[in-house]
């Protein structure tokens, strides 16, 4: 049986692994459709109205305020990456196939995560 999101849980924190032994991860909320609603039209102001631009802003936007912590994130020269706004801004422009994939699972979140009691 699927796992979907209601609203009990809107404003709750889940920790979606991206390992099997949970040592990496990221600790998300989810985006309510009215979050969503407001970030769009933020990029779309910051685009200057220019939607292929707004759409590129708009995933990295997401992320920005739906990535609550991660653990388990390094450069490639195996630093750890502390989670930041330009951190995760870094990421989208410098590995954009690891940004979709993981906005993808965030907006999956009743699938994917687990809820967090320790952050809720």
């Amino acid at each position: 049986m699927p796992r979907v999101l209601t609203d009990a849980y809107r404003e709750k924190t889940f920790f979606i692994a991206l390992t099997a032994d949970k040592s990496e991860g990221v600790w998300v909320k989810p985006l309510s459709e009215t979050d969503r609603n407001e970030l769009r039209r933020n990029t779309l102001k910051e685009a200057g109205g220019d939607a292929d631009v707004a759409t590129a802003l708009l995933s990295c936007a997401y992320l920005q305020n739906a990535v609550v912590d991660w653990k388990g994130f390094t450069d490639a020269r195996g630093n750890d990456l502390p989670c930041s706004a330009e951190i995760i801004k870094e990421v989208c422009r410098c590995d954009p196939d690891f940004a979709t994939g993981l906005l993808l699972r965030i907006s999956n979140v009743a699938r994917y995560g687990v809820l967090d009691d320790e952050k809720n």
